[in-house]
């Protein structure tokens, strides 16, 4: 009977998506065991997740603590094995280490096993050492707008080959079910009633919508009185309650139809109280993904760092808006002067956006062109976010589309290229583009293959240009899964021609330019 061990020590969001991984483990033979070392914050996820075996869980703030002032690696090693004793004789026929954490690759390498996926420790725990997916993987979360897969994709391909349509796990069970009906009777909230959740907190204040938004946003829903609002979040967010009602400007009476559930109730109570929603208004947070794996309506916003093509939402059918700065995505640690594009958004667009869910409505709605508009659609390979208010292709969609290509070819050696995927195939819209743009991309690649290597030396700064940025995932994904003792020009070009010749295919197929 095989032994599993993937290591997931991320927050909740992180875990649920990778629950269609542990679930295709499963899948792959029903002796497989699977064992999932977690933070021990996770661990009612976990157990509800429906295909773990076994649950190893770890408290990771005190690990960090103790070792925030160790400089040498053999130190900072002992003191995680100290901590994980049991880990360490323990024998696992394969590892799956999906952090990219010091620690995680430590402790990826702590037990026996035959093969370790993703991160580990190699040359006397000094280095990390990964596999091609997962520098594929890296190379393209650097460059987020780019980025191809979800990252409940790249988490399942590690490891699991086959394609599957794939959904995320948490398995509600009667009593959470009958918890959230003594929720709604003591609310007094009726079975007639359209009920919208609302999680307006987010960890990272750049990817937090304001506030006062949200308050907005909640009065005009309350004009109609047919809709009961939800607020959730963690006992750590109530001042954001407080926030809301002295915000809000509605009367006493539409106020009682404002149900606060801000640190009262459990993971598991929370989800069942979505299930029950008609629909989930959040931002990029973890419970964006539990509203998921129990089958919500989601209207997603992402702002600043948060990016719809990594982390959107991993379903048929949502919604996501997302801002669509020059500057952005950001990155989470970066001086930001003015945070401008928290407040791009407004409440009503995120209003005219939520009737399209809470309507079943196909109409578009007017948006700026510093704001778009996605829905979220399942394909064999996962999940894709076809934009609605400018289907029409540009140079980036263009890129994701190529890199989804080689992805794909990563993962299955026997697959052909093929222009179905697209979600701009056969769209009449994305048909009236100006060749010029694509003219662009392909000079701009034959600029740098002219430049690549000359007396020895790389030309890097060509590459690095904004004009020619968008070139700089696809040559550091192939030129890092080369041997870095025979990395040379040959791989290098090897890499741009591959996309060149991509985007041709791509041309020939679609498009007379």
């Amino acid at each position: 009977m095989p032994d599993i061990l993937v290591v997931q020590m991320a927050r909740l969001g992180d875990f649920l998506q990778t629950t269609p991984l542990l679930c295709g483990i499963k899948e792959m033979s029903p002796d497989n065991r699977v064992i999932v070392l977690i933070d021990s914050a996770n661990a009612e996820v976990a157990k509800k997740c429906g295909c773990v075996d076994e649950i190893i869980s770890i408290d990771v703030d005190s690990i960090l603590n103790e070792i925030s002032d160790k400089n040498n690696a053999e130190e900072v090693f002992n003191i995680i094995n100290k901590s994980c004793l049991s880990l360490s004789i323990r024998h696992f026929d394969d590892v799956i280490n999906l952090n990219y954490s010091k620690i995680a690759a430590i402790l990826s390498n702590m037990p026996e096993s035959g093969r370790i996926y993703g991160y580990t420790l190699v040359s006397s725990r000094n280095r990390l050492s990964k596999d091609s997916w997962f520098v594929y993987f890296n190379n393209m979360i650097k460059h987020s707008p780019l980025s191809p897969f979800n990252l409940v994709d790249y988490f399942y391909f590690l490891y699991c080959k086959k394609k599957k349509v794939k959904k995320l796990s948490f398995n509600l069970i009667k009593s959470d079910h009958d918890k959230a009906g003594l929720i709604f009777n003591e609310l007094n909230i009726g079975s007639d009633k359209k009920i919208i959740s609302i999680h307006p907190g987010i960890r990272h204040e750049k990817r937090s919508w304001p506030i006062e938004y949200y308050a907005e946003v909640i009065s005009k829903y309350l004009e109609n009185k047919n809709i009961e609002i939800i607020l959730t979040g963690s006992a750590e967010e109530r001042f954001l309650a407080d926030k809301l009602y002295s915000s809000i400007s509605v009367i006493d009476e539409d106020k009682s139809r404002i149900h606060d559930l801000i640190g009262k109730t459990t993971i598991s109570e929370t989800a069942a109280v979505l299930n029950k929603s008609d629909m989930l208004l959040c931002g990029d947070t973890g419970i964006m993904h539990l509203a998921t794996a129990v089958g919500v309506r989601i209207l997603a916003l992402f702002i600043g760092p948060a990016s719809v093509y990594n982390t959107g939402p991993y379903s048929e059918g949502d919604l996501v808006l997302q801002t669509n700065h020059d500057c952005g995505p950001c990155v989470e640690d970066m001086i930001c002067s003015d945070f401008g594009c928290r407040y791009t958004i407004t409440p009503e667009i995120v209003y005219n956006a939520s009737q399209m869910i809470l309507e079943d409505s196909q109409d578009d709605i007017t948006i700026t062109s510093n704001i778009k508009l996605f829905r979220s659609k399942m394909d064999h390979w996962g999940v894709r976010y076809i934009p609605l208010n400018n289907p029409a292709l540009d140079m980036k969609s263009l890129m994701n589309f190529c890199y989804r290509e080689i992805g794909k070819k990563i993962i299955s050696s026997d697959y052909n290229f093929s222009t179905e995927d697209n979600p701009h195939h056969n769209n009449q819209e994305s048909s009236l583009i100006d060749s010029e743009f694509i003219n662009g991309i392909i000079t701009s690649g034959k600029v740098i293959l002219n430049k690549a290597y000359i007396d020895t030396k790389w030309i890097s700064e060509d590459r690095l240009k904004s004009k020619n940025s968008f070139w700089t995932p696809w040559i550091d994904s192939y030129l890092e899964n080369c041997k870095y003792e025979t990395r040379n020009s040959h791989e290098y070009i090897y890499a741009l021609e591959t996309g060149l010749k991509l985007i041709d295919n791509y041309l020939s197929a679609n498009y007379e330019c």
